[in-house]
């Protein structure tokens, strides 16, 4: 439970400020790969200030976070690309 809650505190703020970026820079969001940086840098930052790590150096914790929240990104992309394709 403890968990659930630190993970619902980063990625509260995270959607904040993906919606204060959209609403600045909604082109740039439209591309999969500058939303999957953006969703690098925001998680792996909010992960670092919100727990101290549970492995590793002062950082690793919150990179891995960051990389992993990064790749889901890039999948859910990449999955909805081929969703939203035209079929023949």
């Amino acid at each position: 439970m403890k968990h659930f809650i630190i993970a619902s505190k980063v990625g509260l703020v995270c959607a904040g400020g993906f919606a204060l970026v959209t609403l600045l820079t909604s082109k740039l969001m439209q591309n999969k790969y500058f939303l999957a940086g953006y969703v690098f840098l925001a998680t792996g930052i909010i992960d670092y200030f919100t727990h101290p790590t549970h492995f590793g150096a002062h950082y690793t914790e919150a990179v891995t976070t960051g990389l992993g929240a990064a790749l889901i990104s890039i999948i859910v992309s990449f999955i909805l690309d081929k969703k939203n394709q035209p079929t023949a």
